[in-house]
């Protein structure tokens, strides 16, 4: 099951960039349908996930923690990638998921930057 409990967010930080963007054919993305912990591997008992507050907090995977809107059809996050635990920033990545389709329960899509296949299921 993904659970994260929301970090904090320093001004000086560093910062890394997930964008999902949805092509034109996919239905509309709306915002209070994408509150909620996702799991991208079509699993929710996996690390690799994805977390959407209703109050803008977002999370990635076990490293990623920041904000995050939908504008023009997309997700957009801005995350700092940390250790898990640890306060100390470590890197920035922009990080692109295209989604192909979009379900209910979840959605297909494929980060850009390696091609990864990725299966997004509503977790609870």
């Amino acid at each position: 099951m993904l659970i994260r409990t929301p970090g904090r967010l320093g001004a000086a930080a560093a910062i890394a960039v997930l964008t999902l963007t949805v092509p034109a054919a996919a239905q509309p993305l709306e915002r209070d349908d994408l509150i909620g912990t996702w799991g991208l591997g079509g699993r929710c008992d996996s690390g690799w996930g994805l977390g959407l507050g209703p109050d803008g907090e977002a999370w990635y995977d076990e490293w990623g923690q920041g904000l995050w809107i939908v504008r023009d059809g997309a997700i957009a996050m801005i995350l700092q990638e940390r250790e898990m635990g640890a306060d100390t920033v470590l890197d920035v990545r922009p990080l692109t998921i295209v989604i192909e389709s979009v379900a209910h329960d979840g959605f297909t899509g494929r980060i850009v930057e390696d091609g990864q296949a990725v299966t997004a299921i509503r977790c609870q």
